[in-house]
């Protein structure tokens, strides 16, 4: 039995170095944001507004018939972090609303609306093996400056990752990548009694996602996988979103471009897989109409909101976000008739 790739075992701390380093020498963008709580019918949603995001440089006008720029195909030096195999390597996030955000792409062309390879999966689990156990370290406070992560008890362990897989999913860019956070960021601004835990690794419990209105297929992750387990935990995960959307009939082919859009996570604890019918929804705002879009951050429980009317919105009634999520994911009532 062939052994799992691994990650450099002081991958965090090479995380940590290469953000703080990039963060000094304007490489890279950190949007510090505000945060609120969302008390939803089906249980606390994070929300965040990063009022700056307004002033994220804008990509220069592509010129017809040339090629699109691929973030990923020669990265800044500066962001570039570490290559975890010769199929992947791992760089920041330049344009970083999580501290430490940091993103698993592949060294030659994939797409990213093709299903998922094994070795994508091995690669994505070895980064969460490295951060098994890490302690939060610094977060950033509400200003953008830095707070002690211990002083205010935010010291959450691991890592998260996602996967926007499809034009529904909240995809930005063609080139295959995961993304990864670490867990401690996931709670960035937040003290230590804020009543909220990431979604996917709460979902495991028998009455966590009951009223939950959309359908997620998660699986535990045991404690010592093999590189074929984690991928036929993916493949199973995939195969039942495509019969959610598609029918129970369908073929679901485990190679080539994937057949639905969809949301794909995994922590050292659960792998967890969304289907997705829209990438967002409109909503009422005061003046107007605002539009809420999401990607694969709803398995942890945490979205992003562009414009303050949107975030006065969904603060003033957190009913408007159950209602997005109810358009972008598959109702459970749907699956559930069909079964019957």
């Amino acid at each position: 039995m062939s052994s799992l790739l691994k990650a450099p075992p002081n991958l965090p701390d090479l995380v940590t170095t290469a953000f703080s380093n990039a963060r000094a020498t304007k490489d890279l963008y950190f949007f510090p944001t505000q945060v609120t709580i969302l008390a939803t019918a089906y249980g606390p949603f994070q929300i965040r507004y990063a009022p700056s995001l307004a002033q994220k440089p804008k990509n220069p006008v592509r010129a017809p018939g040339s090629v699109p720029f691929d973030p990923f195909a020669t990265p800044p030096p500066a962001l570039r972090i570490v290559d975890i195999s010769p199929a992947h390597f791992l760089v920041l996030n330049k344009f970083a609303i999580a501290p430490e955000h940091f993103i698993l792409a592949t060294t030659a062309w994939r797409s990213q609306e093709d299903v998922l390879e094994a070795e994508d999966i091995e690669a994505a689990y070895a980064c969460v093996q490295a951060y098994r156990g890490r302690q939060g370290g610094n977060q950033s406070g509400p200003d953008g400056g830095v707070v002690d992560g211990e002083e205010h008890g935010l010291q959450r362990t691991g890592l998260f990752v996602f996967y926007n897989g499809g034009p529904h999913s909240g995809a930005s860019q063609p080139h295959r990548h995961l993304q990864l956070v670490p867990m401690s960021s996931l709670y960035d601004c937040l003290s230590a009694s804020t009543p909220w835990s990431p979604l996917i690794d709460s979902v495991q419990q028998p009455t966590a996602s009951q009223d939950i209105p959309i359908h997620l297929f998660t699986k535990p992750v045991s404690d010592n996988p093999t590189k074929n387990e984690l991928f036929d935990t993916y493949l199973g995960l995939y195969a039942q979103a495509c019969k959610a959307v598609l029918g129970a009939e369908t073929e679901v082919p485990s190679t080539g471009k994937a057949l639905i859009s969809y949301n794909f996570s995994l922590t050292g604890k659960t792998m967890a897989l969304c289907p997705r019918i829209s990438e967002g929804a409109r909503i009422g705002v005061e003046h107007g109409a605002g539009k809420i879009q999401l990607n694969g951050t709803i398995l942890a429980g945490t979205a992003l909101v562009k414009n303050e009317a949107e975030w006065v919105a969904l603060r003033k009634d957190p009913s408007i976000f159950e209602d997005v999520l109810r358009k972008v994911g598959v109702p459970r009532a749907l699956i559930t008739e069909s079964k019957s």
